[in-house]
């Protein structure tokens, strides 16, 4: 059978079927032919045609049969049947992909074949090459791994220049993770692990993720980011030794865990536990984990300081700050929006409560507001009025844990709104 009779005999089958069938029929029609089965080829081969390191050319056969979908408004193709010839060092491989809907999921099966010394090394070469992250973050999803370019884009514009947080907290937090990595054969030379583990803890909206964006862009390492353990055909376990093999593999790495006191709960905590700092040797991984509500966290995980051995505390920024924050912000803006420092420094002392998140949403509710009404106050003005919605708004927020004792902190969240509102209201 040709390459079409093959084709068309597998897809007459049960999807649980098409494996065996696939191979049996390709074995049958080529018996010199070697064949490997490969796990979802697509993604990392195109990647490895695109950086120039082979030729991937789609047979025409099948080069309409196309699975299409829409995501934010792009058609994103998948092809349903696949059968790609390889040039590599003047080899010449082939791999043969089909998509099965099993459920709701979709899978890949593919086969690769040719001589087997070719095929052998060019799986190597991409097994490599999929440890490379090179202009993309991975990230980990529903049980697997993927390449994001668009986030490794917004990482390229969070610099330390732009991130407004206490006076030399940014510069501790860098010349933290420079001491590191600049310490490797220290480490070595006394026999301790050549790891860093570090978490930043507080109140959402005061600079967390902006900071981990900004040490990503300035140390340049692999990034993986971490968007949930959990997915619908596989254990959480399962999942966080994917993580955790992948970090090894790609380090000197960043792992990214946003949110850790949502990711680690009572049924994954102990597997984690095992994988952060277990048996396996996390040599050079810096693991930078935030939490909203630390004290949600196991003792074990954030007290060990084997684990998380840096703990920074994020909280709702002082007035000096929060005047520094709204003279940056409306410093790039039309100049009739620019706040004078005298401007900044009154509306930085009346928004007591506001975190960084809350003070951008006050910068843009007041834009509009200011457009709205015709352009005529001074902007200033418009900020001022737009501070007792914004404080109504938090109130419905909840409750936030403060920070645990220990930690330099401010009063709590809502106790600072509150206080506003009593001194507003009278």
């Amino acid at each position: 059978m040709n390459r079409t009779q093959i084709v068309e005999h597998v897809l007459s089958m049960r999807p649980d079927a098409i494996r065996r069938a696939l191979t049996t029929a390709i074995r049958a029609a080529d018996p010199a032919l070697y064949l490997a089965e490969v796990s979802d080829p697509y993604e990392t081969a195109f990647r490895f045609a695109a950086k120039g390191r082979c030729t991937l050319a789609q047979v025409s056969e099948f080069a309409q049969d196309i699975f299409l979908s829409a995501s934010q408004g792009k058609l994103q193709g998948e092809p349903q049947i696949s059968w790609f010839q390889v040039g590599w060092h003047g080899a010449s491989i082939e791999f043969v992909g089909v998509s099965l809907k099993e459920g709701y999921s979709r899978e890949i099966f593919g086969l690769m074949m040719g001589e087997e010394e070719a095929v052998k090394s060019f799986i190597v070469a991409l097994e490599e090459f999929s440890n490379e992250v090179d202009g993309a973050v991975l990230v980990f999803q529903d049980g697997c791994w993927r390449y994001d370019e668009d986030l490794f884009e917004d990482i390229q514009t969070s610099t330390f220049d732009n991130l407004v947080l206490p006076s030399g907290m940014s510069e501790q937090i860098r010349g933290d993770v420079q001491q590191w990595l600049d310490s490797r054969d220290l480490y070595e030379q006394h026999g301790i692990p050549w790891k860093r583990g570090m978490i930043l803890v507080g109140p959402p909206g005061n600079g967390k993720t902006h900071m981990i964006k900004a040490l990503a862009n300035y140390f340049g390492l692999s990034t993986l980011y971490v968007r949930g353990f959990t997915s619908e055909y596989g254990t959480d376990a399962a999942n966080i030794s994917k993580v955790f093999h992948k970090a090894r593999a790609c380090a000197p790495s960043m792992l990214i865990l946003e949110d850790l006191d949502t990711l680690v709960n009572s049924e994954n905590r102990s597997h984690f536990l095992n994988e952060l700092d277990g048996f396996a040797r996390n040599t050079g991984i810096l693991a930078v984990a935030s939490a909203n509500d630390p004290a949600r966290l196991d003792p074990a995980l954030i007290n060990r300081p084997s684990r998380f051995d840096r703990r920074y505390a994020f909280n709702l920024p002082e007035a000096e700050e929060r005047t520094r924050y709204l003279q940056f912000f409306t410093s790039s803006l039309d100049v009739n929006l620019r706040l004078s420092d005298e401007e900044a420094a009154a509306l930085g002392e009346e928004a007591g409560g506001f975190s960084f998140a809350y003070l951008k949403e006050l910068v843009l509710s007041s834009m509009m507001s200011w457009i709205s009404s015709g352009r005529v106050a001074p902007f200033a003005a418009v900020i001022r009025e737009q501070i007792a919605p914004l404080l109504e708004q938090m109130q419905l927020e909840v409750e936030p844990t403060p920070t645990p004792s220990g930690e330099s902190s401010d009063d709590s969240y809502m106790k600072m709104v509150r206080a506003m509102r009593r001194r507003r209201h009278g």
